[in-house]
Protein backbone atom coordinates (compact mmCIF):
# COMPACT_ATOMS: atom_id res chain seq x y z
CA UNK A 1 0.00 0.00 0.00
CA UNK A 2 1.32 3.09 -0.84
CA UNK A 3 1.25 6.23 1.22
CA UNK A 4 -2.14 8.54 1.56
CA UNK A 5 -3.78 5.26 0.12
CA UNK A 6 -7.20 4.63 2.10
CA UNK A 7 -7.65 0.84 3.03
CA UNK A 8 -10.85 -0.90 1.85
CA UNK A 9 -11.71 -0.66 5.42
CA UNK A 10 -10.83 3.22 5.52
CA UNK A 11 -12.78 3.78 2.62
CA UNK A 12 -16.04 1.84 3.96
CA UNK A 13 -15.59 4.36 7.02
CA UNK A 14 -16.13 6.84 5.23
CA UNK A 15 -18.87 6.32 3.56
CA UNK A 16 -20.70 5.22 6.69
CA UNK A 17 -19.48 7.81 8.00
CA UNK A 18 -20.41 10.44 5.47
CA UNK A 19 -23.85 8.55 4.89
CA UNK A 20 -24.54 9.03 8.99
CA UNK A 21 -24.02 12.49 8.28
CA UNK A 22 -26.40 12.96 5.31
CA UNK A 23 -29.22 11.51 7.71
CA UNK A 24 -28.66 13.70 10.17
CA UNK A 25 -28.56 16.84 8.15
CA UNK A 26 -31.13 16.18 5.89
CA UNK A 27 -33.81 14.30 8.92
CA UNK A 28 -33.19 17.43 10.66
CA UNK A 29 -33.90 19.79 8.12
CA UNK A 30 -37.50 17.59 6.97
CA UNK A 31 -38.55 17.56 10.48
CA UNK A 32 -37.98 21.76 10.92
CA UNK A 33 -39.98 21.64 7.46
CA UNK A 34 -42.66 19.30 9.01
CA UNK A 35 -43.19 21.58 12.11
CA UNK A 36 -43.80 24.54 9.77
CA UNK A 37 -46.51 22.89 7.59
CA UNK A 38 -47.98 20.43 8.87
CA UNK A 39 -48.64 21.64 13.04
CA UNK A 40 -50.50 24.01 14.33
CA UNK A 41 -47.36 26.13 15.86
CA UNK A 42 -47.75 29.07 16.65
CA UNK A 43 -46.13 31.85 13.54
CA UNK A 44 -43.81 33.28 15.86
CA UNK A 45 -42.25 29.97 16.74
CA UNK A 46 -42.70 28.55 12.84
CA UNK A 47 -40.60 31.81 12.15
CA UNK A 48 -38.30 31.42 14.46
CA UNK A 49 -38.18 27.60 13.06
CA UNK A 50 -36.97 29.10 9.71
CA UNK A 51 -34.67 31.74 10.86
CA UNK A 52 -32.37 29.29 12.98
CA UNK A 53 -32.46 26.74 9.96
CA UNK A 54 -31.45 29.51 7.65
CA UNK A 55 -28.89 31.61 9.47
CA UNK A 56 -26.44 29.19 9.15
CA UNK A 57 -26.51 30.07 5.57
CA UNK A 58 -25.61 33.77 5.62
CA UNK A 59 -22.81 33.48 7.87
CA UNK A 60 -18.85 32.52 6.66
CA UNK A 61 -18.09 28.58 6.97
CA UNK A 62 -15.13 29.68 8.92
CA UNK A 63 -17.50 31.11 11.65
CA UNK A 64 -18.78 27.27 12.38
CA UNK A 65 -15.72 26.29 13.16
CA UNK A 66 -15.01 28.75 15.64
CA UNK A 67 -18.50 28.35 17.18
CA UNK A 68 -18.12 24.75 17.64
CA UNK A 69 -14.98 25.55 19.63
CA UNK A 70 -15.99 28.55 21.66
CA UNK A 71 -19.32 26.26 22.55
CA UNK A 72 -17.97 22.73 22.91
CA UNK A 73 -14.29 23.33 23.58
CA UNK A 74 -12.08 22.33 26.27
CA UNK A 75 -13.24 25.73 27.99
CA UNK A 76 -15.92 26.53 25.56
CA UNK A 77 -19.20 27.96 27.33
CA UNK A 78 -21.51 24.66 27.37
CA UNK A 79 -18.56 22.42 28.71
CA UNK A 80 -17.89 25.28 31.54
CA UNK A 81 -21.96 24.97 32.18
CA UNK A 82 -22.15 21.36 32.09
CA UNK A 83 -18.58 20.44 34.01
CA UNK A 84 -17.23 17.81 31.33
CA UNK A 85 -16.79 18.05 27.56
CA UNK A 86 -19.56 16.10 25.72
CA UNK A 87 -17.59 15.14 22.57
CA UNK A 88 -14.00 15.56 21.35
CA UNK A 89 -14.75 18.61 18.89
CA UNK A 90 -11.74 17.17 16.82
CA UNK A 91 -13.08 14.12 16.33
CA UNK A 92 -16.38 12.68 14.43
CA UNK A 93 -18.02 14.28 16.51
CA UNK A 94 -17.33 18.12 15.85
CA UNK A 95 -17.10 16.95 11.74
CA UNK A 96 -20.59 15.87 12.07
CA UNK A 97 -21.75 19.21 13.87
CA UNK A 98 -19.96 21.33 11.24
CA UNK A 99 -21.24 19.35 8.40
CA UNK A 100 -24.49 19.67 9.95
CA UNK A 101 -24.82 23.10 10.63
CA UNK A 102 -23.67 23.68 7.18
CA UNK A 103 -25.71 21.31 4.94
CA UNK A 104 -28.82 21.79 7.04
CA UNK A 105 -30.14 25.06 5.60
CA UNK A 106 -29.60 24.35 2.00
CA UNK A 107 -31.75 21.02 2.67
CA UNK A 108 -34.19 22.30 4.63
CA UNK A 109 -35.23 25.17 1.59
CA UNK A 110 -35.26 22.50 -0.64
CA UNK A 111 -38.20 20.60 1.31
CA UNK A 112 -39.64 23.53 2.84
CA UNK A 113 -40.27 24.97 -0.74
CA UNK A 114 -41.61 21.93 -2.03
CA UNK A 115 -43.86 21.31 1.14
CA UNK A 116 -45.35 24.67 0.39
CA UNK A 117 -46.77 23.21 -3.05
CA UNK A 118 -47.64 20.17 -1.49
CA UNK A 119 -51.69 19.79 -1.26
CA UNK A 120 -52.21 19.17 2.33
CA UNK A 121 -56.43 17.34 1.24
CA UNK A 122 -54.35 14.74 0.42
CA UNK A 123 -54.26 13.90 4.05
CA UNK A 124 -57.96 13.96 4.91
CA UNK A 125 -58.51 12.01 1.76
CA UNK A 126 -56.23 9.59 2.82
CA UNK A 127 -58.11 9.94 6.40
CA UNK A 128 -61.69 9.37 4.79
CA UNK A 129 -60.51 6.72 3.00
CA UNK A 130 -59.78 4.66 6.22
CA UNK A 131 -55.88 4.72 6.11
CA UNK A 132 -54.05 4.69 9.23
CA UNK A 133 -51.61 7.29 10.44
CA UNK A 134 -48.05 5.86 8.49
CA UNK A 135 -50.38 4.90 5.50
CA UNK A 136 -51.40 8.57 5.60
CA UNK A 137 -47.91 10.02 6.14
CA UNK A 138 -46.51 7.69 3.15
CA UNK A 139 -49.53 8.79 0.60
CA UNK A 140 -49.97 12.70 1.87
CA UNK A 141 -46.43 13.76 2.86
CA UNK A 142 -43.05 11.54 1.80
CA UNK A 143 -44.15 10.40 -1.08
CA UNK A 144 -44.45 13.71 -2.69
CA UNK A 145 -41.39 14.58 -1.62
CA UNK A 146 -39.15 12.03 -2.76
CA UNK A 147 -37.78 13.47 -5.65
CA UNK A 148 -36.88 16.45 -3.07
CA UNK A 149 -35.53 14.64 -0.67
CA UNK A 150 -33.31 13.01 -3.13
CA UNK A 151 -32.40 15.78 -4.15
CA UNK A 152 -31.46 16.71 -0.29
CA UNK A 153 -29.58 13.98 -0.15
CA UNK A 154 -27.48 15.22 -3.09
CA UNK A 155 -26.65 18.79 -2.51
CA UNK A 156 -25.47 17.93 1.02
CA UNK A 157 -23.43 14.84 -0.31
CA UNK A 158 -22.21 17.76 -2.99
CA UNK A 159 -21.59 19.98 -0.01
CA UNK A 160 -20.03 17.86 2.15
CA UNK A 161 -17.49 17.01 -0.11
CA UNK A 162 -16.65 20.29 -2.08
CA UNK A 163 -15.85 22.14 1.09
CA UNK A 164 -14.39 19.21 2.77
CA UNK A 165 -12.51 20.65 6.14
CA UNK A 166 -14.17 24.59 5.70
CA UNK A 167 -16.94 23.57 8.85
CA UNK A 168 -14.22 22.12 10.78
CA UNK A 169 -11.41 24.81 10.39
Amino acid sequence: MERGELTWRERGRLWVRLGIRLLLAVGIAFVMAYLIHYTRLPRGIRRAIQAVATLPMFLPTITYGFAIIYSFGKQGLITRLLGHQIFNIYGFGGLLLGYVIYTVPVSFLLIHNTMGFVDKKTIIVSKAMGDRDLATFWIAILRPLLGTLAGAFIQAFFLCFTDFGIPAS
